[in-house]
């Protein structure tokens, strides 16, 4: 497809980037849900989506790379980023649900939520490097250590307002 095809569609390189942006992301907010309206605890509806995360990563390393390098573009338009983590109010309405329940303390929900992305974006790095080392028991694992961070708690607590 000749570039100029791609711009009488989107005018310049930003809208495509934005677009492409958004799409991504709204594939893996779909992929992040599979699964998790038969979860039936808080634990394992968290469990589905980190797993759904690390597993759909995995399989979709470009696009990953794709939104790590674009997230802090100054051309993605603001309501694009708006929109994009709009997609995912789901997963920051979960870890609120974790809060009032008492699974995890000291820690205002969008701390919870940071912690959960950066662990699911280290191990899939990990994965993609050292790719003979992943199983269902090491993925396990790694959930496992994601949790036991998560439910530890803060020692001194954050303000509930970022």
């Amino acid at each position: 497809m000749a570039s100029g095809t791609l711009f009488y569609h989107f005018g310049d390189k930003e809208a495509l980037i934005n677009e492409i942006y958004l799409t991504i992301l709204k594939d893996l907010s779909s992929a992040l849900q599979d699964g998790l309206e038969t979860a039936a605890t808080i634990e394992q509806k968290i469990k589905c989506m980190w797993t759904n995360e690390v597993r759909w990563g995995l399989n979709h390393a470009s696009e990953i790379r794709f939104v790590q390098l674009f997230a802090n573009a100054s051309f993605v338009a603001r309501h694009t980023r708006r929109d994009a983590h709009a997609q995912l109010d789901f997963a920051l309405d979960l870890f609120a649900e974790a809060l009032d329940a008492g699974l995890i303390t000291g820690m205002p929900k969008e701390y919870a939520r940071d912690f959960y992305v950066t662990n699911a974006l280290m191990n899939i790095n990990f994965f993609q490097r050292y790719p003979k080392t992943l199983s269902d028991d090491r993925l396990e694992n790694a959930y496992r250590m994601f949790w036991a961070g998560l439910t530890a708690g803060l020692t001194a607590s954050l303000p509930h307002r970022p």
